[in-house]
């Protein structure tokens, strides 16, 4: 009798995984952003040239991993519209990786796997994990970004006298105040006359609004999101809009802010006449050709300015991150896991930081793993000074972002005052967060 029920409670158990698909070990959907892709480096950071038939995704994350995985390509257009079709119909991958702002979309209660790191979390610079943490609870995994620093036109500096405002080449901080900026800036205006600029502000549309403005939001201890919260309307964030404003009035930025795009203000070094522009650190580690053919310049990269008692200036960065699927299937997400963990792992951050010049979302990722100073330092800034939150982390990042440069139009051309635009932002902004 003992047996019998043994076995009933066996073939029950048995019942009860297979109708939860758990005794399921097909193999692991990976769903990717724009599916795999040639490199030339191999597992070694050797190169091997152009068309040398190495891929990213087969050959180098997924080379020695022990199960089989199917690579499922999404946003190729950079919408999420075919995964919106496959979740409604009932086939999303087991892992989805994409950039963090289409990503977070579906990086939720709803929709996501909670992952619990414990120790682990540890290796994980913080302000990473919290771009993917909602109500505390994690929901996805960052790898590798893109990050956004300031430039600044060395020569241009020297040559009127300002060369003192620069840091040393080996100066870890690379960091400077507000009135330093502003001393700079008097400098080159002085020495150089008419024509000549501070920075671009620039708010014709959202791309580089984190080179327009987030910046010198993050250099007056300014938030403009945090823990899926629109809280720019502090204070501090108050003030750096004024300030923002004054830089146009008092021509330290270049006029007519309202209708500059990105375009104006990636040409600032071309055109040798604006002290700094928002860029990238390999901004600092090539020279620039001057658009009037008559050489060209090295600029440096640093922190934003900040205001006095603001200690660390964060810096806005975009990873790609993943994050797992429910599938009601408790055996099949935790092999969802491993595979995560193994794509976030030292090994291949190691290598798109060195390779593909991205940062790591590990500390000490990699120890030296550059010989470009200015990956370095800028992957020090990073590490030092945490992640600014540019709203990446909510459901819906691109319609609220969409209503970032209306606000800044408004303040630079004089529609409305700095508070009534912003609260005109927050107002709309927590309507799209609260449908």
């Amino acid at each position: 009798m003992k047996r019998f029920l043994m076995v009933l409670l066996f073939l029950i158990l048995a019942m009860g995984l297979f109708a939860n698909g758990a005794q399921d070990d097909s193999p692991l959907v990976l769903g990717i952003d724009k599916g795999d892709f040639e490199i030339n480096y191999d597992e070694n950071y050797i190169d091997q040239g152009e068309n040398c038939g190495i891929y990213f995704w087969r050959d180098i994350v997924l080379k020695d991993y022990p199960e089989e995985v199917i690579l499922r390509e999404y946003s190729t257009d950079n919408t999420t519209i075919k995964m919106d079709i496959d979740l409604a119909g009932g086939d999303p991958p087991d892992v989805y990786w994409d950039y963090i702002g289409r990503l977070n979309k579906y990086a939720n209660s709803r929709l996501a796997v909670p992952i619990e790191l414990g120790d682990e979390a540890e290796e994980f610079i913080p302000s990473y994990l919290d771009l993917l943490t909602k109500d505390g609870v994690l929901y996805g995994l960052p790898h590798t970004a893109w990050a956004a620093v300031m430039a600044v036109n060395k020569p241009l500096l020297e040559s009127a006298g300002g060369g003192y405002l620069l840091p040393a080449d080996d100066d870890p901080d690379r960091s400077w105040t507000i009135d330093e900026f502003l001393e700079a800036t008097r400098l080159v205006q002085e020495k150089y006359g008419e024509g000549y600029y501070g920075y671009v502000l620039f708010a014709a549309g959202v791309s580089g609004d984190y080179w327009s403005s987030f910046g010198w939001l993050a250099g007056f201890g300014a938030k403009l999101y945090e823990n899926g919260k629109i809280v720019i309307d502090s204070p501090e964030g108050r003030a750096a809009l004024t300030f923002m404003k004054k830089m146009q009035d008092d021509g330290i930025a270049m006029p007519g802010a309202a209708g500059l795009t990105y375009a104006e203000n990636l040409a600032a070094m071309k055109n040798n006449n604006v002290v700094a522009m928002g860029g990238t650190p390999s901004h600092g580690e090539r020279l620039i050709s001057l658009t009037d053919g008559s050489g060209s310049i090295q600029a440096v990269i640093m922190e934003y300015p900040h205001m006095p008692g603001v200690e660390k200036v964060p810096i806005s960065v975009g990873p790609d991150a993943g994050m797992l699927f429910k599938t009601g299937n408790p055996i099949r997400e935790a092999r969802a896991l491993k595979l995560l963990k193994y794509i976030t792992s030292k090994r291949v951050q190691a290598y798109s930081a060195i390779v593909r010049a991205r940062y790591s979302s590990l500390k000490g990722v990699p120890e030296v793993g550059s010989e470009s100073l200015a990956w370095t330092i800028a992957n020090g800034m990073i590490e030092q000074n945490g992640i600014f939150d540019m709203g990446t982390g909510l459901d819906k990042y691109n319609e609220v972002r969409e209503l970032w440069p209306p606000m800044l139009q408004a303040i630079f051309s004089e529609e409305l005052t700095v508070d009534e635009a912003l609260d005109r932002f927050v107002t709309e902004g927590n309507k799209v967060l609260a449908e």
